[in-house]
């Protein structure tokens, strides 16, 4: 019985004071003082007020206040604007920014009108801000294809950047297309693409 009581006290002060307002769970905890750190696995979750953080295993290093999960890792806004997923993460509960990488990591956006972009690169990462794809980046709407080394969906201004465009290509019954350009805008609100300095490209007509 003391057993019991003094494991549930460890747990609760530990949850209220050590995450920030982000709470870990799972079926497993394996506590760690001497190296700073608690590993949750067997169906690890870490819970934000804005997100909730799902992996095989999530290991919570006190001191430095941040996390790293392993297999299977998936993170999904509350609000359900976003999804990513990957194979490992990085969390900063200081910054409150997280980097997911995989083979490769995806984040997909849920827009307002029902539709969805899916975008892919080995490393994807996520802030207040917005989601940033980095390397070898695409991204996927409706019929069109982005390609670039680094692409940002912009939270605030609900607008996308991808910077250099290596490739925009789409088709449809009328014609097909492809471009490239130095940057890309695309702006979500008006469904409005917008190609910037040394575009190049050829529209097809069918």
């Amino acid at each position: 019985m003391a057993k019991v009581i003094f494991l549930s006290l460890i747990f609760a002060v530990f949850k209220n004071t050590a995450f920030d307002g982000v709470y870990l769970t799972g079926k497993k905890m394996e506590l760690r003082p001497k190296e700073n750190k608690t590993i949750f696995s067997d169906g690890a979750v870490m819970k934000h007020s804005s997100f909730t953080f799902a992996a095989e295993r999530i290991i919570h290093y006190e001191t430095k206040r941040e996390a790293e999960a392993f297999g299977a890792v998936k993170i999904d806004s509350v609000d359900g604007d976003y999804s990513l997923r990957g194979e490992y993460a990085f969390y900063s509960i200081k910054s409150d920014t997280a980097s997911v990488t995989g083979g490769p990591a995806e984040a997909s956006l849920n827009f307002n009108d029902g539709t969805m972009a899916m975008l892919r690169a080995p490393r994807i990462s996520h802030s207040n801000d917005g989601i940033t794809a980095h390397e070898d980046a695409r991204l996927n709407y409706r019929n069109q294809s982005v390609g670039s080394p680094w692409i940002f969906y912009d939270y605030a201004r609900k607008q996308l950047i991808a910077a250099p465009l290596i490739s925009l290509t789409f088709e449809d019954a009328l014609h097909s297309a492809g471009f490239s350009a130095d940057e890309l805008i695309f702006l979500r609100e008006s469904n409005k693409i917008k190609l910037i300095s040394n575009v190049k490209g050829k529209i097809i007509l069918k």
